[in-house]
């Protein structure tokens, strides 16, 4: 019989992407397969993952507002989302139940008894009464996220054309992806670019494809990726990505990053990654990645220092601190 109930609640949107439902399941998939837990999962979206989904030990229950949840006294809810409804935080705290956020920015931390989250700097200040496990040893990383070895990437850098990966996360509803297509002529040579889309990806394909066409430079193939994704990134020497869960896995694989993070007020979610070499830069826009992209292609040493620094700092699956401290809540 199980030894504990876990409920595992997030959400996922055009405009707050697919992060908060990976990094959810991906711990809970963890969770079940090395402890005896009955877990219990609420998908709040109008999207349907369930392709991506293995069979595991538990059922994925997508609703449509958290209010469908039947709340259920002494257990232990894992939140992850940006906004919850307050009167669901209100019965929940009520319930007696242990509440741990996993999302370090959500109005689910004045209600949460613990917060875990991959990085130690927080914005705006945490609570006075939320206990914080933060740093990039309680960072959630996909299964299938392939650490790179030294010997492929090192070879991969000596190639004359280079790979190089474009992710904006599942949904990029400002439609990065297709300005960074826009501004690629301005990187000389010949570069082989993977752009891979998202499951929630919604824009026009059509503006994405006249943009490659229009570059007579490089190699574009377009991809629309999700569990395989990190098949493609593997094989990469720089990611150009939006600064959320891909850039944390990006430092763990060992594949150097440039993060683009518009928001000034969220540039602490990677500023740990930056602090400890573990990623190439943090741009603000995507000029300035593009011309950051540039100044790395004539220092390959730098993407080689970061990839290094990675495979040292990383020593075990951080995952599992983060399962520990949730079965120490059980």
């Amino acid at each position: 019989m199980p030894h504990g109930k876990l409920v595992f609640v997030c959400k996922a949107s055009i405009n707050d992407g697919l992060g908060h439902y990976i990094r959810s399941k991906t711990l809970a998939d963890y969770i079940v397969k090395h402890n005896d837990f009955e877990i219990e999962f609420y998908f709040i979206s109008k999207f349907d993952l369930s392709h991506q989904e293995v069979p595991t030990a538990y059922n994925v229950d997508r609703i449509k507002s958290e209010t469908e949840i039947q709340i259920k006294e002494q257990s232990v809810y894992v939140l992850d989302a940006l906004l919850f409804d307050p009167s669901f935080l209100t019965k929940l705290k009520e319930s007696g139940s242990k509440i741990i956020s996993i999302s370090p920015i959500s109005n689910a931390l004045e209600f949460a008894d613990s917060l875990i989250t991959r990085t130690k700097y927080i914005n705006p200040p945490a609570p006075k009464n939320l206990t914080v496990y933060g740093g990039m040893e309680y960072s959630i990383i996909r299964s299938d996220c392939r650490r790179i070895p030294t010997e492929v990437f090192q070879r991969n850098l000596q190639e004359n054309t280079l790979n190089i990966a474009i992710s904006m996360g599942g949904t990029d509803p400002e439609n990065l992806t297709l300005e960074c297509l826009q501004k690629l002529q301005a990187i000389p040579g010949s570069v082989l670019f993977w752009v891979l889309i998202g499951e929630g990806f919604e824009h026009n394909y059509r503006e994405l494809s006249e943009s490659i066409n229009a570059n007579a430079n490089h190699e574009i193939i377009l991809a629309k990726t999700n569990k395989n994704m990190w098949r493609i990134l593997s094989n990469c020497n720089l990611a150009i990505l939006k600064g959320g869960l891909t850039s944390y896995e990006a430092a763990f694989a060992g594949l150097p990053a440039i993060n683009i993070l518009k928001d000034e007020d969220r540039v602490h979610l990677v500023k740990e990654l930056k602090d400890e070499e573990l990623c190439v830069d943090i741009c603000m826009d995507v000029d300035s990645s593009i011309s950051r992209m540039n100044e790395v292609l004539n220092k390959k040493d730098i993407l080689n220092t970061v990839h290094l620094k990675s495979k040292e700092y990383f020593t075990d699956l951080p995952l599992s601190n983060v399962a520990q401290i949730i079965k120490d809540h059980v």
